[in-house]
């Protein structure tokens, strides 16, 4: 069956965020944004001065994650929701409302594209950042990024809210027990059921990016009730997404190892007018985590943000309150 002309990402986002609403639903985000909420990004000074410079940061392989089996988390709710009788009556079900669909996400569900999954799959990850009580920073994110010289870069939420039809999908990590998984693929088996005829207007080949899509929801935005305090987002990618929509990838040395990036613009899309954010609408603080040279490393990013032409740069630049505490 011919796939619909017209059909893109946002068509199938929106989609995914109809089956699993407590993944995509625009109202969680808004609710986890309340508050004037901002992202950040916890790195080092050197690759914070690069992103500046840059306005870049790169998604790496899932591999190279802190504990890249948190994908495999959400995976293994996937084993469990069609393991044994109960799976064979969900298989079935979603058999008959769509064998392409259940082709697809049937080759995850038994372990065989797990590995596939992993090799193909870039992210870069952001933290929920409540400047209300988080102005100096999450002394875990200090301890656990930058080194001796930690940066916390905060974005406005929109630069990762606002790329239409983009290859890149972000959302925020959920951390829920894999039962409450299960229930929502019972939920969302039911709302297939009842929007069969929509499914089955995208056609074999948007039925099966929506199966991706939909297991990317589960396994990229899923983590371990253990993480929660992490309050994690998730920037990710197909690899072959990227291939299908000529994105290009680079090869950077990162810690003295060569590996593949795709690199996310911060800036987004151009507006109707065919104009676009500058760094001073996106980058609304750079935040000096506890270093022995914090005041020189601020100095630094106040003239850096200055060169950038971001206004007021001495009042976005911050030195954190933690105390240093050399590393051992």
């Amino acid at each position: 069956m011919p796939g619909r002309k017209n059909l893109t990402n946002d068509m199938l986002v929106a989609l995914v965020g109809k089956v699993l609403p407590n993944v995509y639903s625009l109202d969680i985000v808004n609710k986890l944004l309340e508050g004037n909420k901002k992202l950040a990004y916890y790195t080092s000074a050197a690759v914070a001065k690069s992103i500046i410079e840059k306005n870049e940061l790169w998604l790496r392989n899932v591999r190279m994650m802190n504990d890249f089996s948190e994908v495999r988390y959400g995976l293994s709710s996937l084993y469990s929701a069609f393991d044994g009788a109960e799976g064979q009556i969900r298989h079935d079900r979603l058999k008959n409302t769509s064998e392409k669909f259940i082709s697809s996400i049937g080759y995850f569900y038994s372990g065989g594209s797990d590995a596939q999954l992993v090799r193909d799959t870039y992210s870069v990850s952001l933290t929920l950042h409540d400047k209300s009580k988080e102005a100096d920073g999450r002394l875990s994110m200090w301890r656990g990024y930058g080194g001796n010289s930690p940066i916390a870069l905060i974005f406005n939420p929109s630069t990762f809210l606002k790329k239409s039809n983009s290859i890149f999908l972000s959302g925020p990590v959920r951390y829920p027990l894999i039962s409450e998984i299960v229930a929502e693929i019972d939920t969302a088996i039911a709302i297939l059921e009842s929007s069969k005829e929509q499914l089955m207007d995208l056609g074999d080949q948007g039925i099966e990016k929506f199966a991706w899509m939909f297991i990317y929801a589960i396994s990229l935005l899923t983590k371990d009730n253990a993480f929660h305090e992490e309050q994690e987002w998730r920037v990710y990618l197909s690899a072959q997404s990227a291939i299908q929509n000529e994105l290009n990838f680079d090869v950077e040395l990162i810690d003295g190892l060569p590996q593949k990036i795709y690199k996310y613009d911060i800036f987004g899309d151009f507006d109707e007018h065919g104009k676009r954010a500058l760094l001073g609408d996106v980058l609304e603080t750079v935040l000096i985590g506890p270093s022995p040279a914090a005041e020189v490393v601020g100095e630094a990013f106040v003239a850096l943000l200055e060169q950038r032409g971001v206004p007021n740069p001495g009042e976005r630049v911050r030195i954190s309150n933690v105390p240093f505490r050399s590393r051992l």
